[in-house]
Parts: C-alpha cells; structure tokens; sequence
C-alpha cells in the first residue's frame, strides 16, 4: 500500500495555485502599466497639419504668386534693426508694445508713462532715447530693405506661411513674433502722422498701403491668433483714415487715392473658415497626449498643463478604461460645429443666446480671485481632457469680434464713397442708394439692425449745430437707433454693451482730441 501511494501523482489543487499564479499576474500587469506610464510616447495618427495647408490653399487665391517670403523677411529686417538697439528702457525690459512710437503721436502721455515706471531722473533721458529710436527706425524703413518687401508683398496676390505636416515628437513654435507685426504696423502709422502733419501725401498714402498690406497677409492665414491680429493692425489705418477725414484733414486727391485702394482690398477668411480650421489645429494639438492604440498619455499631458508639476502622474494606467482618442475627436468636432452654428446666427439672433453670468476662466480666477466664487476645482486631466478647453461662449466673443471689424471697414468704405461722390458729382448724395453702384458695389447692411438693414444716412440741407454735412451711422450693440448719439470717448465704444443709448458714428466731425487719444 505504501508503494502504491507513493507513486500516485500529486492532486491539482486549483485554489491554492489560484492564490500563488493571480497576486504574480497583477504584479506583472501592475509592473508593465507602470513602466508605460514613464516610458510610453505619443504616435502621430493624422496628419491634422496637412489638413489645415489643404483647406486654407482651396480657400486662397493662387493665381498670384505667394508673397509670404516677402513679408517674413521685412520681419526680420526689422526685428535685426529693433535687437540693434541697446538703450536703457529696452535694455530693462521696456519695449512695452507702441511705447516707442508713443513718443512722436502722444508725447504726454508716453513721457507720463516713463516716469510712473523710472521716476523722474532719468525719465527726460529715456524718452529722447526713445523718440530718435522712432524717428530714425520710420527714415531707414527705404534703407533696411523694409520697403521694398512691403511693397513687393502687396503685388502678390497669394500669401500663405509654410504649414508643416503634423510632428508629433516636435514642440508647435509660432512662426515668429506677432508683436512684431503689430510694431512695424505702429511705425507704418506713426510715419503717416508725420508725412500728414508735413504736406507729403506720396508718404502718407503709401504707408498705409503698406500697414494694410501686413493686414491683409495676416488675415488669410488659416488662424485665429493671426486673424485677432490682422484686424488690429487693419483698425489701426482705418481708424486714422477716418479721424483725418472727419478732420477735412486729406485732399481729394489723397481721398480718391485710398478709395481706389480700398475698394480693391483682399478679403481675409470668414470666422466660419477660420473655426473650420481652428478644428484641425486643436486636433492636432490634442492627439500629441495619445499612444498609438489612442490611450490618453497623461504623463505627457502634466507636462503642458499649469500647476500641474506637483501632482502624482502615477495614473497612465487610466487609460485603459478612459475614453480613447476617437471619443476626443467627435468632441472637438461637435464642439467646433456648435461654435459655427453660432455664428452664424444674425446679432439679433445670437443676442437672446449669449451666456450670462458664466464663470470667468480658471487662469482669471487664480491671478484675481474674488470672494463671492467658488473654489478652484481640484486639476484632474483624467476627466475632463478636452472639455476643459472647449466653450461654446467664445463663439460670442469671436462673433463681436467680427461686427466690430466689419463695421470699422464698411464705415470707411460708405465714408470713402461719399466722398468720392461728392468729389466727382460736386454735391454729397441725398441717399446711400445714389453711390451703387458708380461709388459703391453694394450697399453694405449693418449687422446689429434687427431686420438686416443698410447703414444710416442723412445729408443736411446747411451743416447742422456740430457743423456735420451729413450723418453717417450704425446702430451699434444696442440695436436701437439713438439718432446719431456717440459715446463720449471712442466711436467704437458703441460697440459695447455698457454704451447703451449710443451708436457707431462714423461721420465728421470727430471726438475731441483728448477723448479719442
């Protein structure tokens, strides 16, 4: 018996090996999450870069030749000739935007602005400094070659920068400084003041060909962040043109000269092509936190994310039971239509629609936290990945946006018109429908009216009390017509809601000066 019992096989005892074989595996597991948490990359899947270079050269003219080099290398011939200079304020950080040019439009108020940040020994020293900085920057732009890149790029009639294809192990750098479109704008304006103030129309009309021109590039490139900037740099000339025409400060020829350039103007894209596009370059910037199989890299993500460096990123292993990459993709798609759906409503429309009260932006809340919000919530990537950059309210923001900058062109361009009429015919016409279509192609419609009407217009039979020949106005956010009433600052304040009771006048004559400056 005991032979026989020696030599039977040992029973399988499938509790016990259980016990031993499930506590290894889970090790195992636990072993290979937590190595791919620190070691694991992300994997391009589309190529959204190619996608954004597709649409935006379908939505450009290319039957001209594409001028971007043109204008990426006055760029750069003005940032060398601006890091030539080593003054004092630049050295300690001053460039503070226009300051520099501030010196020769608004001498007070630059001269108060140096002395509130250097006091009052130096202050004297830093704004001459400053204002030969200006005026010989405005002399060399012929000399430095800025110019005639300028001028080179506003014969072009295709100006898209390169887009490269979506690369997913290098960093998205900017092309290169939009300050420094926004400069060179402000010395382009600053040299038309000066040309102006001595008689030197040539100068002054070509200035803002040329301002318009760094416009009119930067506003058909497939960006939001370049087409906030085009419409400032476009606003700055415009704004100007429409102060010394309300100042009966041009000469008809100079009129005539830029109503021609703008009725020949460029189109930048629509906000609807810019959202359309704005789509892929989120996409793009969402799917560098993804593994190949689509699993969110939160790793990856910690490290673009502020106040995000003290937490534990001992959690990769989420990702095998958070959404993968496709869930992200239908929710900045969706997200993207419901922003265009948006703005595409009228004013009237989208004005019932507006979010109120809607909680300001984490970022606000950290730098200037008030005592009636709610507390920060605790950051947690792993929840709320894309939802936390998504909101349908910046479709409203973009949409104001886009009236201002319509109305600021469509009023110069009524305004031109009528000039050109008067010019031609010797009288201001009676009403707007006499400009179309010898002054005017179409009569552009005010986009705040409730019923999509036309501009405003009335011509006096004697120049009334304020010594206007007419009256030429937008209802503005209103949406009231307030029978030409301005707001007591800026003609765009009526572009604002706390400016009830006002409208966008942009008829003569202006503000006063210290009002408008």
């Amino acid at each position: 018996m005991g032979i026989l019992n020696a030599s039977r096989p040992a029973r399988f005892r499938p509790i016990l090996t259980i016990a031993i074989v499930t506590p290894i595996v889970i090790l195992l597991w636990a072993w290979l999450e937590l190595w791919t948490a620190y070691s694991i990359t992300p994997r391009i899947q589309k190529n959204y870069g190619g996608m954004i270079r597709e649409t935006a050269e379908f939505w450009q003219d290319t039957t001209g030749t594409n001028g971007w080099d043109h204008l990426a290398e006055a760029i750069r011939l003005y940032e060398a000739h601006v890091n030539s200079y080593y003054f004092e304020p630049m050295e300690r950080g001053w460039s503070g935007g226009t300051s520099e040019y501030g010196t020769i439009h608004d001498p007070e108020g630059t001269r108060k602005l140096i002395r509130d940040v250097y006091g009052t020994e130096h202050a004297d020293a830093y704004f001459e400094a400053m204002h030969g900085w200006a005026l010989e920057t405005i002399g060399m732009l012929g000399s430095l070659g800025i110019q005639h890149q300028l001028d080179t790029l506003d014969e072009c009639g295709y100006v898209l920068r390169p887009i490269e294809d979506s690369i997913i192990t290098s960093k998205p750098q900017p092309y290169m400084s939009l300050s420094t479109y926004r400069s060179l704008a402000r010395c382009l304006h600053v040299r038309m003041l000066l040309s102006r103030d001595q008689g030197d129309w040539e100068t002054y009309t070509q200035s803002f060909r040329l301002l318009s021109a760094i416009g009119h590039a930067l506003a058909v490139q497939p960006s939001l962040l370049d087409s906030a900037v085009a419409s400032a740099i476009l606003a700055i000339g415009r704004q100007q043109i429409i102060r010394d025409l309300q100042n009966n400060a041009l000469p008809d020829q100079v009129i005539l000269a830029i109503y021609e350039l703008t009725r020949t103007e460029r189109q930048g894209l629509s906000l609807e092509q810019l959202l359309r596009i704005e789509r892929y370059s989120q996409m793009d910037f969402f799917q560098r936190f993804f593994g190949k199989g689509g699993r969110l890299i939160l790793t990856e993500y910690a490290k673009l994310v502020p106040f995000a460096e003290e937490e534990h990123w001992i959690t990769n292993v989420q990702g095998l039971w958070k959404p993968r990459w496709g869930h992200y993709e239908k929710l900045i798609e969706d997200h993207y239509n419901e922003m265009i759906r948006i703005a595409d409503l009228s004013f009237a429309e989208r004005e019932p629609l507006r979010p109120e009260n809607r909680p300001r932006s984490i970022v606000d809340r950290f730098i200037d936290p008030e005592d009636n919000e709610e507390p920060l919530p605790a950051f947690d990537p792993s929840k709320k990945f894309a939802e936390r950059f998504l909101r349908e309210d910046t479709a409203f923001t973009l949409a104001d946006q886009q009236i201002l900058h319509d109305s600021l062109r469509d009023g110069l361009r009524l305004l031109l018109a009528i000039e050109a009429h008067r010019i031609a015919t010797g009288n201001y016409p009676v009403s707007l429908e006499e400009l179309v279509p010898a002054s005017i192609e179409t009569l552009p419609i005010d986009p705040c009216s409730v019923a999509g009407e036309p501009w405003i217009y009335e011509r006096f039979g004697a120049p009334d009390a304020e010594d206007r020949p007419f009256l030429l106005y937008a209802v503005g956010f209103d949406m009231q017509d307030n029978g030409g009433a301005r707001p007591t600052a800026d003609i765009t304040d009526a572009l604002m809601r706390q400016n009830r009771g006002t409208d966008y006048v942009v008829s003569h004559p202006p503000l006063p000066e210290s009002a408008d400056e």
